[in-house]
């Protein structure tokens, strides 16, 4: 009897989970996109040059 609601409720969590791990990765990448480009325009901006 509870067998259907238990399997929608499992693909419910399912998606969920899927959706969190998208949203967990893309916030790594864009953070350490975000970061590499900050350091770079700094690096530019007083880089040293070999003498």
């Amino acid at each position: 009897m509870l067998a259907p609601y238990l399997a929608n409720i499992h693909a419910i969590i399912n998606v969920a989970g899927l959706v969190l791990d998208v949203a967990g990765v893309l916030i790594i990448v864009i953070g350490a996109s975000l970061s590499t480009l900050a350091y770079l325009a700094r690096w530019r901006q007083n880089a040293l040059t070999y003498r």
